[in-house]
């Protein structure tokens, strides 16, 4: 069940402006209870799963070709001290730090990691001359993709040597670098009382297929930069963005549970996205699956949580810890509860101990342990209770959200609410340590479906269609497969945003009706169930690409969006994101404009634009 840990549509890097990478913002892609799910599933065998990663990530595989280590060689000798081959521990430490550690064994020839601009230049100057090498460029490894920014026994060029951020006040603008994660960017400027977002980049450093430095701004080539605003990889490698920069305060949101009547929780949504655009601070995810087949709260489970409630529950650092609000006491997340949970993780995984007896540092008081059993318990409750059971992140762009801002949310009650005011850094970081810490095979899907104002029975539609085809292929998985759905309302006031600004590569404009972007997440931990999990994620999104051609030839189909082009971000590896822009043939010309002989069309990972 995947969660973003979400930012608004006012403040949120939505449109990733990536060319050669992925603006790293990382999003939390499972939800606490799936990830109950996962570990109840696999707590007896973890140690064992953890030990099978590690040993793929640092198998050493074939020799690479004589092409790609003749380039590793002339580019060592252009940037000494930054290239690196597999038997380096800064290559291992490189190629195991991915979201989906299945990738580790494409085990590129060599990594390099360029600190400067120069660096990148003398790079991509010797590819030029080594024309049989492919390539990929890397920020924060957040992309599932095999081949996007991984490369087999190519050239990885891993960015996170170029990272950071600078904040020019006087001029109200932010000087952000591509490498790491978007974090790195989000505290130090919240810190200042500020933040970015994509659609407001006023100038890109880039290094462009020659080897050249150039810096192109919106203001003198408009076309250009709308192009690179979410096309992918095939402009140059952005080594500084200039972006807008914009006063922030404290943000308020977290998670949800609901459980009850799935039509009535449905309708909530449905509620929402129809009419989100009345108030654009307010967003939602919604995972949309009903949790109750799946929570299983197994006795190692049970006593994995005894182990570690008590650095969940310490006041202020827990997402356990008990806040009062007049009369009512609930649950608040932080930022350190995701550490604290991801701490306790690795323990298990490193030592095999699903019980956690033996670890002191993770001992906690009667109290503590209690407070975490509790919070569990409610979920378990709550889905043995009712029909459905649903995780919703919601978040406000304030400190507090005015009534109604939720709309039909706010008539349900919930079964478990982790809300809170908070720094709008803390809804970011709260899942630095799942990425940092948990090592899983995972997947990512993606299509963007039209808002139906007449039709909201359509999303109980689509999970019984995925709850279908997912139990059909996890039960021929080799290995353990967790795999769900999450709505994220695309209201049509981002399209208009965008047009104000100078638009991006998906073409939104302000005419545009409300959407919404569903995706689909996999995590699992049997390479073998690499292609299993594809297909199954393939075969719903042509299902739903076949329903949506017969709706939209009834008699509401003038009340819906007909443009829906794909979400770069959760896009799976074969689907066509270019493809489905409407301005993908002007974006052609202007590709080929700055990459004449092809080098990022032809030799570099990504998405491609038809050539």
């Amino acid at each position: 069940m995947p969660i973003y840990i979400m930012c608004t549509q006012s403040h949120a890097l939505l449109l990733n402006a990536s060319m050669a990478y992925e603006f790293e913002s990382t999003l939390l892609r499972l939800s606490f209870l799936t990830f109950l799910r996962f570990i109840s599933i696999m707590a007896p065998s973890f140690s064992q799963t953890f030990s099978i990663v590690l040993a793929l990530a640092q198998i050493g595989l074939a020799e690479p070709t004589a092409a790609a280590q003749s380039a590793c060689a002339d580019i060592k000798t252009a940037i000494p001290g930054k290239l690196f081959v597999k038997s380096d521990a800064e290559y291992t430490k490189e190629n195991t730090n991915w979201w989906n550690s299945g990738i580790s064994d494409m085990a590129p020839a060599c990594i390099a990691m360029p600190s400067s601009p120069e660096d990148v230049s003398k790079i991509v100057t010797l590819l030029n001359k080594h024309v049989s090498v492919p390539f990929a460029i890397k920020s924060g490894g957040h992309d599932p993709n095999r081949g996007q920014s991984s490369v087999k026994e190519g050239i990885l060029i891993a960015l996170r040597n170029i990272a950071g951020v600078e904040l020019d006040k006087a001029k109200g603008v932010a000087y952000v670098k591509p490498g790491g994660h978007w974090r790195d960017v989000v505290k130090p400027l919240d810190d200042q009382g500020y933040t970015v977002e994509s659609s407001n980049i006023l100038e890109y450093e880039i290094v462009l297929a020659n080897g050249t430095i150039a810096r192109i701004k919106q203001s003198e080539r408009p076309e250009l930069v709308q192009a690179m605003r979410g096309g992918g990889d095939q402009f140059g490698i952005i080594t500084r963005f200039t972006l807008q920069a914009y006063p922030i305060g404290k943000a308020w949101g977290g998670a949800r549970i609901y459980a009850g009547n799935r039509d009535q929780i449905y309708d909530a949504l449905h509620d929402f996205i129809g009419n989100n655009y009345k108030d654009p601070k307010a967003s939602v995810i919604f995972t949309g699956e009903s949790m109750t087949p799946y929570i299983n709260i197994s006795a190692e489970l049970t006593s994995f949580i005894h182990s570690f409630g008590g650095l969940l529950a310490t006041p202020g650092s827990g997402i356990f810890s008990e806040s009062t609000e007049g009369k009512r006491k609930r649950a608040v997340a932080s930022s350190s509860a995701g550490s604290a949970i991801m701490s306790a993780v690795r323990t298990i995984l490193n030592s095999g101990e699903t019980g956690m007896a033996a670890s002191k540092a993770l001992e906690a008081s009667p109290r503590s342990r209690q407070l975490a059993v509790d919070n569990v318990k409610k979920v378990q409750v709550a889905a043995g209770n009712s029909s459905s059971i649903f995780m919703v992140m919601i978040n406000y762009d304030g400190p507090d959200p005015p009534k109604g801002a939720f709309r039909k949310f706010e008539a349900l009650n919930a079964s478990a609410d982790h809300t809170t005011t908070m720094p709008y850094s803390s809804v970011i970081s709260m899942s630095d340590a799942n990425f940092d810490s948990l090592s899983m095979h995972t997947s990512f899907r993606s299509i963007s479906l039209p808002y139906e104002p007449n039709n909201p029975g359509y999303y109980a539609e689509i999970e019984d269609t995925w709850n279908s085809i997912s139990q059909s292929y996890i039960s021929r998985a080799k290995g353990t497969v967790t795999a769900t759905i999450a709505f994220q309302p695309f209201p049509r006031t981002i399209g208009q945003a965008s047009e104000k600004r100078g638009g991006n590569a998906m073409g939104l404009t302000a005419k545009d009706k409300d959407r919404f972007i569903l995706e689909i997440a996999g995590v699992y931990n049997n390479s073998e169930d690499d292609d299993l999990v594809q297909a199954m994620g393939r075969e719903f999104t042509d299902a739903l690409t076949q329903k949506l051609k017969v709706q939209m030839q009834s008699n509401f189909a003038g009340d819906c969006e007909t443009y829906n082009p794909l979400f770069m971000n959760d896009a799976g590896p074969d689907q066509d994101v270019m493809g489905s822009y409407k301005d993908s043939n002007k974006f052609i010309e202007l590709q080929r404009s700055v990459d004449p002989d092809g080098l990022w069309a032809k030799r570099a990972g990504g998405y491609k634009l038809a050539q």
